[in-house]
C-alpha cells in the first residue's frame, strides 16, 4: 500500500450541502485537505471519522443536534480537531461547544451567508501557514478580502 495516503489530511464536514459548504471544502482542497461532506442522520456508519485529522459541523440554531454529534465525536476520535460552524456571538450553542474542547469557531458572514476566512479558526489557519512559509522560506501569501478558488 502506498505510504502517500497517510501523509493526506482528512476532513470530514458534517453539514447540508450550501453555498458556504462548498466553498469551505474549497478552501480546505487549497490547504492539502482529502474532504468528505456527510449528513449528521449517517455519523453512526461512517469509519471515515476515525482517520479525519479535521471535523467540521453546523451548529446553527437550525443544526443544534449537531452538538450532540461533536460531544460523540470528542469521545471516540480525540486525534481530530472539531470545528463548528456558527453565525458568532456568544451563544448557548458556542458555550457548549467551548465544553466539549472545539479547536475554534468558523464563522459564516450574516449578511451573505458565506464563510468568513478572516476570523477565528480560518484565520489562525491562515497565520500557521503564514508562518510556515515564511520559515521555510517561501513566499508569504497576501491577504485577500473574500477566497476564491485562484487563491489556491
Amino acid at each position: 500500500m502506498s505510504t502517500a495516503i497517510y501523509r493526506q489530511k482528512f476532513a470530514t464536514i458534517i453539514a447540508e450541502d450550501t453555498p458556504a459548504i462548498e466553498q469551505l471544502i474549497a478552501w480546505l482542497q487549497c490547504r492539502d485537505y482529502y474532504c468528505r461532506r456527510i449528513d449528521a442522520s449517517d455519523i453512526m456508519s461512517q469509519p471515515s471519522l476515525y482517520h479525519s485529522s479535521l471535523i467540521l459541523t453546523d451548529i446553527s440554531p437550525s443544526n443544534a443536534d449537531n452538538l450532540n454529534i461533536l460531544q460523540y465525536i470528542s469521545c471516540f476520535s480525540p486525534q481530530a480537531a472539531l470545528v463548528p460552524l456558527c453565525v458568532g456571538g456568544n451563544t448557548p450553542a458556542m458555550r457548549r461547544a467551548r465544553e466539549i474542547g472545539v479547536a475554534g469557531f468558523l464563522y459564516i458572514n450574516h449578511a451573505n451567508g458565506m464563510i468568513d476566512f478572516h476570523r477565528g479558526f480560518a484565520k489562525s489557519m491562515d497565520l500557521q501557514e503564514q508562518y510556515r512559509h515564511q520559515f521555510s522560506g517561501g513566499r508569504l501569501p497576501q491577504p485577500s478580502q473574500t477566497f476564491s478558488m485562484s487563491s489556491c
